[in-house]
């Protein structure tokens, strides 16, 4: 009984300390507050700096820890290893010193025993955490209250706001507002990015993972197989033509790639075709009708075809290897 009154006392006791400990730090911050404003409000604001890089740090160190090949992560496992170890080598001494008699275990009377775990902790205190959210929500109350350059926008909360908001608007639009509980909406394909890749893999085939040259690539490969007065008259004609050139921009991006690989005002001219769509094959259909003999001289036969397969082709004077 006497035992727990006196508990009881110094229980009652820290607490008035505590008590008396913060009504004095309430003061003073009080007095440094009216006697120098400026300097109290850079101490307010360094001390608001410290406690959210604390929780960006601590957020950065938990959002590493998954990874095993992080460096938070090595660290981790290599402080309980090393815990690990001096428990063996602890268990042993203790073990002769039973022998001996002496069964004294001293682990954690100086706070320095206790250091290895708060460095294994170090991520994922939920203790600490609770505490730096706590005193920053302290601090920006004082700064909305004493500065007025410092408003709601301005607020941790504000800034994981916007945040999460330009990430929902990214990925989702501004309207309608994300919902995660709407069945609809979880299951909605929203196109961004993929507006701009998927006419990209013509010029870098690579992002669809296709080992294979670009538009770009291919136009200054013919131009390389040619002699410098061949592609200058070729350069002067390039001709645009296919339904899949009417993407917005072609021409301009098709003109900026070839004059990449051209000389310095090099007379580069890029038309495009009056039907774009259907121009290429009004043109074989001509020739074929025109020129049937020529026609007949240089396409393959189904036999040929299936004997040879697609992978073969004849040689005449429009195909890629004819030498010229």
């Amino acid at each position: 009984m006497k035992a727990g009154y006196e508990a009881r006392l110094r229980a009652r006791a820290e607490k008035e300390e505590e008590k008396r400990q913060e009504e004095e730090r309430q003061a003073k911050e009080i007095q440094e507050r009216h006697e120098n404003p400026e300097a109290w409000l850079k101490k307010i604001h360094a001390q608001y700096g410290q406690t959210l890089a604390r929780i960006h740090e601590r957020k950065r160190l938990r959002e590493m820890l998954p990874n095993r090949k992080s460096a938070a992560a090595q660290q981790r496992m290599k402080s309980i290893t090393a815990l690990a170890s001096e428990n063996d080598a602890g268990s042993t001494g203790s073990q002769r010193r039973r022998k001996r008699g002496d069964d004294e275990d001293t682990f954690g009377a100086d706070d320095s025993d206790w250091a290895v775990y708060r460095t294994i902790n170090d991520a994922t205190n939920e203790e600490e955490e609770a505490e730096d959210h706590a005193q920053l929500e302290q601090l920006e109350q004082k700064l909305l209250e004493f500065d007025d350059q410092f408003t709601e926008e301005d607020t941790y909360a504000a800034m994981l706001s916007r945040k999460t908001r330009l990430t929902n608007t990214f990925l989702r639009g501004f309207e309608p507002k994300w919902d995660p509980e709407d069945a609809v909406q979880f299951h909605q394909l929203h196109l961004n990015v993929e507006r701009i890749r998927v006419p990209e893999v013509s010029w870098q085939p690579i992002i669809a993972g296709i080992d294979q040259a670009g538009v770009g690539e291919l136009c200054r490969h013919v131009l390389r197989s040619f002699d410098e007065n061949v592609r200058g008259r070729m350069i002067q004609n390039v001709l645009v033509t296919g339904r899949y050139t009417q993407l917005p921009g072609f021409d301009m991006r098709l003109q900026s790639t070839l004059r990449s690989a051209l000389p310095p005002h090099a007379p580069l001219s890029v038309r495009r075709a009056s039907n774009p769509r259907f121009d290429a094959w009004r043109g074989m259909r001509q020739w074929v009708l025109e020129q049937d003999e020529v026609f007949r001289a240089t396409s393959i036969s189904r036999a040929d075809y299936e004997e040879k397969g697609p992978g073969w082709f004849q040689e005449h004077g429009l195909s890629a290897c004819v030498k010229m």
